[in-house]
């Protein structure tokens, strides 16, 4: 073999080599690209969530405020007198839509990209989040024509089952929201601190 063909076949060694060397190297950015990318989505989704379930508690403490509030019979005759406005349930809609709509956004991004860990994090914040709602707009059962009445005319009131209900509630999403906090600092790699600690 010629010292000609033997040049020629190692440059075109060196050529093969250093493309494959270039391609790696590419291959490898675009990798960690992608990591940063999903660290990224990961922090932007967490952190709508963290928001707005906190957004759906004072949302859901409101409403149980007003549903106590806006009931008995005065709040009927200031309806009748039209010294106040009647709820509209669309108005009430959209109203908790506001952030009810973008948590359910950051969750079923969550759902469609997160691991077991996150998913299940996120879902336990969900379940809070319904459940806190449910306690604070919970209403005081009536048994017995005296016990209706009573409510008819005085309006619903908070009992000390339902604001210890609420408080458990509060304190269940504290604990969601703070678990959520910890599984993602831990997937992104950072210090696992008590967020509330």
């Amino acid at each position: 073999m010629s010292d000609a063909a033997l040049a020629l076949i190692a440059a075109l060694a060196a050529a093969a080599l250093t493309g494959l060397s270039s391609l790696g190297v590419v291959w490898f950015q675009e990798r960690l690209r992608g990591k940063a990318e999903d660290a990224d989505a990961l922090i932007r989704v967490v952190t709508e969530m963290l928001a707005r379930s906190l957004a759906m508690a004072l949302r859901a403490r409101t409403l149980g405020d007003a549903a106590k509030l806006r009931s008995g019979v005065g709040e009927g005759l200031d309806i009748l007198f039209r010294i106040k406005k009647p709820i509209e349930p669309l108005e009430l809609h959209d109203w908790l839509q506001q952030d009810y709509g973008p948590l359910n956004a950051a969750w079923s991004d969550i759902l469609s990209r997160g691991d077991r860990k996150v998913v299940t994090s996120a879902n336990r914040v969900m379940i809070a989040c319904g459940v806190l709602m449910s306690a604070a707009t919970d209403i005081q059962p009536a048994f017995g024509a005296t016990a209706k009445l009573r409510r008819t005319v005085a309006g619903e009131k908070w009992t000390t089952e339902m604001l210890g209900a609420l408080s458990a509630a509060q304190k269940d999403l504290e604990q969601a929201r703070k678990n959520l906090i910890m599984v993602a600092r831990d997937k992104l790699g950072r210090d696992v601190i008590d967020p509330f600690g």
